[in-house]
């Protein structure tokens, strides 16, 4: 269940409030808290860093970069042409 509720988060632009609902019908019978959502969503953002922090990525020599919303505020994102790696390892940049 926590693969889904992070793959709902990342996937598309779903609210916790969307991934409440969506896991009623996934999970038939089965409800989760808003908290409990929100709690899968801060610890799979915390294993990413710890992750994007092992990584070297001293070997990516082209990037292609994109603006994204986060959380209604624009970031930049990119990602490695040869590996398909995300290779701003720090976070998002924010362009405001």
């Amino acid at each position: 269940m926590k693969r889904t509720i992070v793959a709902m988060s990342i996937v598309g632009p779903n609210s916790i409030r969307d991934i409440v609902e969506m896991i009623s019908i996934a999970y038939p019978g089965v409800t989760r808290s808003f908290g409990y959502i929100q709690s899968v969503q801060i610890q799979a953002q915390e294993n990413t860093k710890k992750f994007n922090a092992q990584v070297d990525s001293s070997c990516i020599k082209s990037i292609a970069i994109e603006e994204v919303f986060c959380q209604n505020e624009p970031v930049l994102e990119g990602i490695d042409l040869d590996s398909g790696y995300l290779p701003i390892c720090s976070g998002y940049i924010r362009l405001k």
